[in-house]
């Protein structure tokens, strides 16, 4: 009896330890806050969210989601490569691109080439632009270049409606000349390529591009530029 009584004891014990334990770790937890305002977010089910290369980052509004993604270097303590995750100190002068309406830094035109040609590889997931579904198996989904980066899609029904109209489906690209971020599609100049519209940071942008158009559709290292470019 006085064995039972002392098993009996000593769990009880264990188990009060272990819940002390756990609500300390509950208590020293940080909470979630948005990247931009700094507030808590306590419904992460239902708050805007986005995977930020291989981060997933909750808002505490809709606000607050858009002003991260047209400028993660804004908010971020630290910014990182998400090719080869170096640390970036210089963002002035950084290569960019905007790839599912978020605005990403590369340390060197080679990263930026390589995410170009594979963005999966380099992000902790990836959804289709026009019906949002995360795409489970990338390197089997349909697939369309825009401007240069690979985009993946649900199906071949929502790829199909992108190319004919990206702008529906995108607040951000970048000019497939200069590769200059765009924020406002609505005011840039664009132009229609094989059934695509393509935007651009200036008309003498999309004055090269008709030119020569596939020139810059094809992937940054094997690009090479036209002998008039700078006419």
């Amino acid at each position: 009896m006085r064995t039972i009584i002392g098993l009996t004891a000593v769990v009880a014990f264990s188990l009060m330890m272990v819940v002390g334990i756990a609500q300390d770790t509950k208590a020293t937890e940080e909470p979630t806050r948005c990247p931009v305002s700094g507030e808590v977010v306590s419904d992460l089910e239902h708050s805007p969210k986005l995977v930020y290369g291989k981060t997933t980052y909750y808002f505490c509004c809709a606000n607050c989601e858009g002003k991260f993604r047209k400028s993660p270097a804004s908010y971020l303590k630290q910014v990182n490569c998400p090719v080869c995750e170096k640390q970036i100190e210089k963002l002035s002068d950084t290569p960019q691109l905007a790839y599912l309406n978020a605005v990403y830094y590369f340390c060197c035109e080679e990263c930026r080439a390589k995410f170009e040609k594979s963005p999966a590889t380099y992000m902790k997931e990836v959804v289709c632009p026009v019906s949002g579904e995360v795409i489970e198996k990338p390197a089997e989904a349909p697939q369309f270049a825009y401007p240069r980066t690979l985009y993946y899609f649900c199906c071949g029904n929502c790829r199909a409606m992108f190319t004919r109209s990206p702008a529906s489906y995108l607040t951000l690209s970048y000019c497939p000349v200069e590769n200059e971020v765009i924020t406002d599609l609505k005011q840039a100049p664009s132009t229609t390529y094989q059934g695509t519209l393509y935007y651009f940071c200036c008309n003498g942008c999309r004055a090269k591009f008709d030119r020569s158009p596939e020139t810059y559709l094809k992937p940054s290292e094997k690009r090479e530029q036209p002998a008039n470019a700078g006419s």
